[in-house]
């Protein structure tokens, strides 16, 4: 049901059509509008398209004890039928409905018809719209919300870190690894052992070796991302399969490895930087088939949440994805009718290299190629620095447990 009716009624008055507030309501650059994105609306929400309502609804309503909302002036019907044009597809009855307009912040129910709310009050204005064809959907007295929008996320790249051995939780080191070797155990038939949610906290504020892992699994790759995303922690296994080794350079402090006294990375790669070829060598950011399987996963949880429309802030890249993007991955799913939600999605930049007029032409690149009803790219995402659980977010002051560093990126 929830995938049926991605929507989210803007501003309700009386003769207003009830337009979709886009997914970007959260606009990064609105002047990037006059740097050549594209119009209508890739950039901005729509505004709402007025009707004028009859002298005859306005008098009605003026003296409605509770003011019914309707798209337009409902057509004519007997014994609550509908004629064709004006059957709803989904009709929401006997609920208590947050409309989030101050005048009218609550009604009885909603009817849906394709990609728009038609009409929002009382169960007996609704019931003009329901036809043969309309699923009513008894709300019983239960709430009824607008969708939710999540501001930030990365809900395609971050799910292949996130499968596997779960990690969150462990309260020490010995904890840590007792949780990594049953899954193990568990799991022989594995080529690649994946976890997500390890911190410096349950080690005791110092950082996994790959020969911890090693121990448990020495013949196949291990690689456990922290809890934030920055870090990975990898064994040998992995290291070597991602062609990394003693004469790898750190991409740059903070970014980099934990080294031995002889410069052998130690088993943490501190940014994406320095950790993403492990992770593309030991593939652990599959192709399309793996996107997919993912997708399949993550979609239903953003429905079941009831979230229809979503900020990814973080579209595995191009260069994970070898030229397959889970933007088009999500265009493909929108044609095939099984996009539960709207994305809204930037173009991120960590070259430091490439020049202000680089990032913009790939941002108006991206925002052109990916441009359809569900799937927009409408900002610029530039990483400055890092985070403070990795002691890469730029301080003003020496961090306390490393004050070697200020966290200068």
């Amino acid at each position: 049901m929830a995938s049926a009716i991605p929507i989210l009624p803007q501003s309700i008055e009386e003769g207003q059509i009830v337009s979709l507030k886009r997914s970007a309501l959260v606009l990064f650059f609105a002047a990037l509008a006059a740097l050549g994105l594209p119009d209508g609306g890739a950039c901005r929400a729509k505004a709402p398209v007025r009707a004028k309502a009859s002298s005859e609804a306005k008098g009605k309503a003026a003296t409605a004890s509770h003011r019914t909302v309707t798209s337009a002036p409902a057509p004519a019907a007997r014994a609550g039928t509908a004629p064709a044009a004006a059957v709803a597809d989904y009709a929401f009855i006997n609920g208590k409905v947050y409309t989030l307009e101050p005048k009218v912040p609550w009604a009885q129910a909603v009817a849906v018809q394709g990609d728009r709310i038609v009409a929002v009050g009382r169960n007996r204005a609704v019931q003009k719209w329901v036809g043969p064809g309309t699923q009513v959907i008894d709300l019983a007295g239960r709430m009824l919300l607008p969708g939710f929008i999540d501001g930030h996320n990365h809900f395609l790249s971050g799910a292949f870190a996130k499968r596997g051995i779960r990690l969150k939780g462990t309260r020490n080191r010995e904890e840590l690894l007792g949780r990594i070797g049953d899954d193990i155990r568990a799991h022989p038939e594995r080529t690649l052992y994946v976890g997500y949610g390890w911190d410096e906290e349950m080690m005791g504020g110092t950082r996994g070796t790959r020969r911890e892992l090693d121990a448990l699994c020495p013949g196949k790759p291990v690689v456990l991302f922290s809890a934030d995303g920055r870090s990975l922690w990898f064994n040998t296994r992995a290291m070597e399969m991602g062609g990394v080794n003693r004469s790898t350079p750190d991409p740059g402090p903070p970014v980099g490895f934990t080294r031995e006294a002889d410069g052998t990375p130690e088993g943490v790669a501190v940014g994406t930087e320095a950790w993403g070829d492990i992770a593309l060598g030991t593939g652990v950011f599959g192709g399309r088939e793996m996107l997919r399987d993912i997708a399949g996963e993550i979609l239903p949880m953003l429905s079941r949440a009831g979230i229809t429309a979503a900020h990814d802030m973080g579209i595995y890249a191009p260069d994970l994805s070898k030229g397959y993007l889970g933007l088009e991955l999500l265009m493909e799913l929108e044609k095939e009718g099984k996009l539960p939600c709207r994305f809204t999605a930037v173009y991120g930049v960590r070259d430091s290299g490439l020049t202000a007029e680089r990032h913009l032409e790939g941002l108006r690149s991206w925002a052109v190629r990916y441009h359809s009803p569900l799937v927009r790219v409408t900002g610029l995402k530039i990483w400055a620095d890092g985070t403070p659980e990795t002691h890469t977010a730029v301080q003003l002051d020496p961090y306390a447990d490393r004050p070697e560093t200020k966290g200068e990126s």
